[in-house]
């Protein structure tokens, strides 16, 4: 048989695949990370103090990382999808970092010149986003499995998504506790914790990935 008859064979009756698989794979992995990622925090570093669950610094970090995990999951089952359109999930994902980085020069902007240095570095800069990457490790498990099930075709593109995604959720995990107050800091350093699993994951994309 010709391979262009059997194409033609396997695709018959066939229509697009259901924009509610990429969910049911990622929704469940996504929450097991996240509780995954707080235990693990949480055993380790203890949760924050109570006075920090009515600072807006503990509900900015929540935020900032719900809103990213909502963005790169996103794209995360549109690159899943061979041929989808990315552009719209990119652009909100940007949208949501430019964002949080103008809110952190804000804030900056405000302090006096030599309150900068400490509101920018806090007590926690060094490791801050270290922590955050290997708090999106079981994440970044479950989203790898999630989209391996799928059908990728821009795997490191996908892969970089998946980071980005399984950094967010190691962020939302760290932000429990993490009693850093500055936005400053939460733009900066949450930001390049979570880049950093962006880009371990496009350079892991392409052979975790692969089907």
């Amino acid at each position: 048989m010709r391979t262009d008859d059997l194409i033609a064979r396997l695709v018959v009756g066939a229509g697009p695949a259901s924009r509610a698989m990429a969910a049911r794979r990622l929704v469940p992995v996504i929450a097991l990370g996240f509780v995954a990622s707080a235990a693990l925090a949480i055993a380790t570093m203890g949760l924050v103090p109570e006075p920090m669950w009515s600072h807006q610094a503990l509900w900015t970090k929540l935020g900032y990382a719900a809103a990213l995990v909502g963005a790169c999951a996103w794209l995360a089952a549109r690159l899943a999808r061979p041929a989808a359109s990315a552009v719209r999930p990119l652009l909100a994902t940007g949208l949501i970092v430019v964002t949080m980085a103008a809110v952190g020069v804000a804030a900056l902007v405000e302090k006096e010149s030599s309150a900068r240095a400490g509101y920018l570095l806090g007590a926690s800069a060094a490791h801050c986003p270290w922590v955050i990457v290997v708090l999106s490790v079981p994440a970044f498990v479950g989203i790898t499995w999630a989209l391996r099930g799928l059908a990728p075709t821009r795997l490191r593109l996908t892969g970089f998504a998946a980071g980005l995604l399984a950094g967010a959720v190691g962020a939302a995990g760290y932000a429990l506790v993490c009693d850093e107050v500055s936005l400053t800091f939460i733009a900066l350093w949450y930001s390049l914790g979570i880049a950093l699993t962006g880009v371990a994951g496009s350079l892991l994309g392409g052979r975790l990935l692969r089907w």
